[in-house]
């Protein structure tokens, strides 16, 4: 049995619902919602990853972990929009090995069709298709690989997706 705080993650490409259903499946826990890759950490992570620092992507993932613990870590569940899925979509493969904090995730999925079209109502710095292509088929075969629950958000509408997050999320609390 995992000792306080439990640690759950979301994780996902932009405009897949993650956020949305990461702030539900955390306020259905009665868990604290943390975002530790929002700002200063997210821009470093791209900015770090873009110049192939990859041991400053590790450095910055590192601390923004830290951070929350630090901040959070007396909470009994934390619910993580983001982690270490998204860490491993910026670093080669090789180093996947290198990042030790790997709690129960599940990965909010949708094609790129859907993603370009979600993005597009948003009012964002925008990126080219195949950029987004890369990340879409990136969170998929992550998830895959590493055995994470995949939500289909473009299949399941919101109601649906959150109550397969939330009997996931109470499926790994109880083993």
């Amino acid at each position: 049995m995992q000792h306080k705080p439990w640690i759950l993650a979301v994780d996902g490409h932009d405009g897949t619902g993650k956020t949305t259903l990461t702030r539900r499946l955390a306020q259905a826990l009665d868990a604290e919602y943390v975002r530790p890759y929002g700002d200063p950490y997210g821009p470093a992570l791209l900015e770090a990853a873009e110049a192939k620092n990859f041991t400053a992507v590790m450095g910055i993932a590192d601390q923004a972990y830290r951070q929350v613990l630090a901040q959070y870590g007396e909470s009994p569940i934390l619910v993580f929009d983001r982690l270490w899925i998204t860490l491993f979509t910026l670093l080669p493969e090789a180093d996947h090995h290198l990042w030790p904090h790997r709690p129960a995730t599940a990965i909010c999925w949708i094609d790129l069709h859907t993603t370009l079209e979600r993005l597009a109502q948003r009012d964002e710095q925008t990126y080219p298709n195949s950029w987004h292509k890369r990340y879409v088929d990136r969170y998929l075969e992550l998830g895959k690989k590493y055995d994470c629950t995949i939500i289909n958000t473009q299949e399941n509408d919101e109601e649906q997706a959150l109550a397969l997050l939330v009997a996931w999320a109470k499926d790994v609390m109880a083993r």
